[in-house]
């Protein structure tokens, strides 16, 4: 599936680029486990098509767009470290716009 919803999803994630201290230990282990667990439940090249297994695609997408207007992406924790990592409504308009074309799409 194609992730890439042009420059203005291209500017969100760039300005939550890791830090230069995320090669540091024991940072980089905490990082490390957050990403990790992150990809475990949220992989964009592997689509589960067994919702008794876990989320389908449209519910993980769906999930996406929640969670972001719910607050619990980017982490608390995260947010804490970085303010810049905020979203503004405008990111999360455009992350959900993105999230509802990509549901359409996989149809």
């Amino acid at each position: 599936m194609r992730c890439y919803a042009g420059p203005a999803t291209t500017a969100i994630r760039e300005r939550h680029a890791g830090p230069g201290y995320s090669r540091i230990s024991p940072l980089s282990w905490l990082i490390a486990y957050d990403v990790q667990h992150g990809r475990s439940n949220l992989d964009f090249s592997s689509w589960s098509t067994h919702p008794d297994l876990e989320p389908t695609p449209t519910q993980r997408l769906n999930g996406i767009c929640d969670d972001v207007r719910q607050g619990i992406m980017p982490p608390r924790l995260y947010r804490l470290v970085h303010p810049e990592a905020r979203l503004r409504e405008a990111d999360k308009d455009l992350i959900c716009v993105w999230s509802a074309l990509a549901r359409s799409t996989r149809r």
